[in-house]
Parts: structure tokens; C-alpha cells; sequence
């Protein structure tokens, strides 16, 4: 967990820079050894963690996850900090990839309290159902535009546990959906890259 958004943004840069500088071949056979896995979706699978490690706070996901081919659970991947492990081997429906803390946070909103940020509760529950309910980071970065930067502490019934939201609302601050999309589109290549010799 990172104690400031400067030294996330240090430890973000440092991981943006990271590069394929094997060629893809070479690269293809060593990941055949381990997971029978190809350069190119070993860096789809990497731009598609790094967007979630950038944008979904670990408090709403769920810790582990099922590694079908050997039927055992395994470090969560969409989680900072934790091991590497290939999309095409877990299960990754929206079930396994939420906890439940994002269901349990919508339930501690008070009804009336939450009119000060313009919506209603069952608003909010209905957009966190569409976030759990799905894969999809547009749903997330949709709750997080409506209802997660609005809220605080101020909005939830007097007896949801206060370390709960205090740890909720630190992981907020850190991770906020930004508009990551435009960092993982794939850059042109140079005119020399493009013609056949």
C-alpha cells in the first residue's frame, strides 16, 4: 500500500517503463516452459492488470482467485503487490473477481443522508449490483464518477464501523479512476517499422 499519491506515482513510472526488450519469439518460448503462453498475451494480460491495479482500490476485490487447470486458489492478480498469474487460466467471472466489500459499504449508507450528494440509496445500490455484476472497469469508473467521489464519512449510518470507512475512504484517495485508457492504446509504428524488406 502506498502512503502518498507521489510515491504510487513513483513506483507507476518505474513499472511504465518496463518493456518487452526480448523479441517476441524468444520471449513466446521461454513463457512455453511455465504457461504455455505467447508475448502478446502476456502483455495483454499486463496492460489489463495495470489498469485495474491504477483504477479499482483492493478493498473491493477479492483476495484470491480460482486457478482452473489445477483447481487451487491463487493471489488475486487484479491486486497490487501480488504474483503474476495468466487470464486465460482463472476464473474471472464478476462473482470471483469482487468481495463483498463494495456490496457491504452501499449497504451502510444512511437514506436520508446520502440526498446530499444528489442521489437516492437505491441509486447507488443499483450502480454498485451493475459494478459487481460485471467484469467491465466502465462500470466502475461509472460508480466512482456518481457515487464513491462524492461520498463521505458524513453520508453513512452512525453505527457503520469507522476503521471500515476510514480504510475505504484512504484507498479512495489513492486510487482514483483516471483516464488510463489513452496510456495502453498502441502507439504507431515508425514508417521503418511498417515496410516489409
Amino acid at each position: 500500500m502506498y502512503k502518498t499519491k507521489q510515491k504510487r506515482a513513483e513506483s507507476e513510472q518505474v513499472l511504465s517503463k518496463l518493456c518487452f526488450y526480448m523479441h517476441d519469439d524468444l520471449t513466446t518460448l521461454v513463457l512455453s516452459f511455465l504457461w504455455n503462453l505467447t508475448a502478446c498475451e502476456l502483455r495483454q494480460d499486463l496492460k489489463f492488470y495495470i489498469q485495474w491495479h491504477k483504477v479499482v482500490p483492493p478493498i473491493f476485490l477479492a483476495g484470491s482467485l480460482l486457478r482452473e487447470d489445477f483447481w487451487y486458489e491463487v493471489a488475486n492478480p487484479l491486486c497490487e503487490h501480488n504474483p503474476y498469474t495468466p487470464r486465460k487460466i482463472l476464473s474471472m467471472r464478476p462473482n470471483d473477481i469482487w468481495g463483498f466489500n463494495l456490496v457491504a459499504l452501499g449497504s451502510m449508507i444512511c437514506r436520508s443522508r446520502v440526498r446530499e450528494t444528489r442521489t437516492y440509496k437505491r441509486c447507488a445500490m443499483r450502480w454498485i449490483n451493475d459494478c459487481v455484476c460485471s467484469n467491465d472497469l466502465h462500470y466502475y469508473r461509472e460508480l466512482h464518477e456518481k457515487l464513491l467521489s462524492r461520498l463521505k464519512i458524513s453520508h453513512f449510518q452512525s453505527r457503520a464501523p469507522l476503521p471500515f470507512l476510514q480504510a475505504v475512504f484512504s484507498q479512495l484517495e489513492i486510487y482514483t479512476p483516471a483516464s488510463v485508457d489513452a496510456e495502453f492504446l498502441p502507439s504507431p509504428l515508425p514508417k521503418s517499422q511498417t515496410q516489409l524488406s
